[in-house]
């Protein structure tokens, strides 16, 4: 069986998307993707943050087809008051690199990344490509 990647809708290049308006509504719109694909086939599942919460779904309602699954940095508890997590903290800082960033530019990466280097800067900026 051939590998699929499902664009979520809102999450990247999907347009016109706009009647999905809630997690319900995305879980319908992957399982409608899935029977029109892969009718009544059985498959693996991976799902990267809110995609392994969509994933967690498809699982719940379709036990019988689906035979495994991979979850990459998953959204288990989606309601952020609900987590407990430790407080974001920094590693490791390449000082004379984020000195070239614009101040908007550090802001973002310090509050999404531990590491501030130039190799995490390209490849955020390469994958923000993809979703922006």
């Amino acid at each position: 069986m051939a590998p699929y990647y499902i664009d979520l809708p809102g999450m990247g290049l999907t347009k016109k998307y706009n009647e999905i308006s809630s997690s319900d509504e995305m879980l319908h719109a992957v399982l409608d993707f899935i029977q029109a694909v892969i009718p009544n086939q059985n498959y693996v599942i991976v799902g990267e943050s809110y995609g392994g919460y969509i994933a967690r779904g498809i699982i719940e309602k379709c036990q019988e087809q689906v035979h495994g699954a991979a979850f990459i940095c998953p959204v288990i508890i989606p309601l952020p008051e609900n987590r407990t997590v430790e407080k974001h903290k920094i590693l490791r800082t390449d000082e004379k690199f984020i000195e070239n960033l614009s101040e908007e530019e550090l802001e973002d990466f310090r509050n999404n990344h531990v590491v501030l280097d130039e190799y995490t800067w390209l490849r955020y900026n390469k994958r923000s490509q993809f979703t922006n």
